[in-house]
């Protein structure tokens, strides 16, 4: 089975994001957004597959009960290889502790993939759009720049999700306390 680990975004923001997914999808004729049913997250380890999935079950229930929420800055927009669009999340003190322990403990399952892609830590974004083409992505970006971006939003969740067919689903909350 194929998964990811997640913060599941939450609040006005994750609202925010899911409007400005559809705006964008509509306005722009990028059907696909529509279609993707995937919920408004920023990845914290990218895809794997595996069997052993309850072993990671395991440490996130022994994990979570020792992480607080903190907060995470929404101030700007990113984008990547003239096609990519995304929110730049900065994580604050707190919660890039939070990351590299995560990191730390995932990094102790030896069978656990990791690839360069898994070097996010100062990538850490929420995707808004995979612009169709470089005329789109020119258009869409000019669109998104007049946004005011202002939020603090709450990091107090690790999710996994699964890809048990053709879209990605929650699998299992863990909520900081």
């Amino acid at each position: 089975m194929k998964y990811a680990i997640v913060y599941l975004l939450n609040d006005d923001f994750k609202k925010f994001h899911q409007r400005l997914v559809k705006d964008i999808a509509i306005k722009f004729d990028e059907n696909y957004l529509l279609d993707k049913k995937i919920p408004s997250h920023c990845t914290l380890k990218y895809t794997f597959n595996t069997k052993k999935i309850k072993e990671i079950e395991k440490m996130f229930e022994i994990f979570i009960k020792t992480q607080k929420p903190s907060t995470i800055k929404v101030k700007r927009l990113l984008s990547f290889n003239n096609r990519v669009i995304c929110f730049k999340l900065d994580f604050s003190k707190e919660s890039k502790i939070i990351y590299n322990n995560l990191h730390k403990e995932l990094s102790k399952f030896e069978w656990l993939e990791w690839r360069d892609i898994d070097n996010i830590k100062e990538k850490l974004h929420a995707t808004l759009v995979c612009a169709s083409s470089l005329k789109n992505f020119k258009k869409i970006n000019n669109y998104l720049s007049k946004l005011n971006l202002d939020y603090n939003i709450n990091f107090d969740n690790i999710t996994i999700l699964n890809k048990p067919r053709k879209y990605w689903k929650v699998y299992k909350v863990y909520k900081m306390e």
